[in-house]
């Protein structure tokens, strides 16, 4: 199978990047990607089309505060992301076609 390669913008838009730090594949094979700046989830298929995007700024449950690492637990497809602004690893999973954080309570600071 050939190698493709996708070459994505800087920006806030859809598909658009400000500082990737990690990605991750997901179980239907989609690139999920870190977009650190944008506080957010991006995820793409295989072949790099834009699919959805999840995660705004802030510290609070589902929200993300400089995602710099993600990873997907391949048993049950959940979603894992540690932040670096807020010092945690949040765990999300898809829950009436959108992305719900499972973290219980915000941490003490």
């Amino acid at each position: 199978m050939p190698i493709q390669v996708h070459v994505w913008s800087v920006g806030e838009g859809n598909g658009e990047f400000h500082e990737p730090r990690d990605l991750a594949i997901d179980n239907a094979g989609n690139i999920l990607v870190a977009d650190y700046d944008n506080n957010r989830i991006q995820i793409f298929t295989s072949t790099g089309v834009f699919i959805s995007k999840f995660g705004k700024s802030g510290t609070g449950i589902g929200q993300l505060s400089g995602p710099s690492g993600i990873g997907v637990d391949h048993r049950n497809g959940n979603i894992v992301v540690a932040e670096h602004f807020a010092h945690r690893v949040q765990i999300f999973t898809l829950m009436a076609n959108r992305f719900v954080s499972l973290v219980l309570k915000p941490p003490p600071w």
